[in-house]
């Protein structure tokens, strides 16, 4: 009988733990897709506003409006123990007192279902051999800033609309979107 016991719970838990528990499909939310005409609903942060997405004044604005002298958090909880980095006024991204990421321009994206405010970012600091040195980040309504990298290692040469953005597989950080 504790043979057969035994052999039921090993079964069990062969079976139970050889299933996935999520089948989360990263690709699907990585897909971006540029918008280059017309009035739409963009989305930053909590906010939406209906913008004219070759308004490059009026984006620049709405991205300042949500980053602009923000704490960056390392985690969910938003508490100052998780303080990572911050932007400044201008919305360059600050770490270490020194500027990591330096503004350059505004887009909108298809993300996640929505048409998301983007920024692009020149990175001052890349690794050894990263020459890529363009970053696209969004903030969503949860504060995750999703960010991705590409365009070059030119900073006169922005990227494009053709440009191939590749996500990271993780987030950037944190922004308190509430307030």
């Amino acid at each position: 009988m504790k043979k057969s016991l035994s052999f039921i719970i090993i079964l069990i838990s062969l079976i139970s733990c050889g299933n996935p528990i999520a089948n989360y499909d990263n690709k699907k939310d990585n897909k971006l897709e540029i918008i280059t005409e017309g009035i739409r609903l963009v989305n930053y942060g909590l906010k939406s506003s209906h913008v004219d997405v070759n308004d490059n004044n009026t984006l620049t604005n709405l991205w300042k409006e949500i980053t602009s002298n923000k704490e960056v958090y390392s985690s969910s909880s938003l508490t100052p123990t998780y303080i990572i980095g911050r932007f400044d006024a201008n919305s360059d991204y600050i770490e270490n007192g020194r500027t990591r990421t330096k503004f350059k321009k505004c887009y909108v994206y298809k993300f996640e279902n929505k048409a998301y405010l983007s920024a692009v970012y020149w990175d001052n600091k890349t690794g050894i051999g990263m020459r890529i040195r363009y970053r696209l980040i969004i903030i969503n309504d949860k504060g995750e800033e999703h960010a991705w990298y590409g365009g070059g290692e030119d900073i006169n040469i922005l990227p494009d609309k053709n440009t191939d953005w590749v996500k990271y597989d993780f987030l950037f950080g944190y922004l308190k979107v509430n307030i």
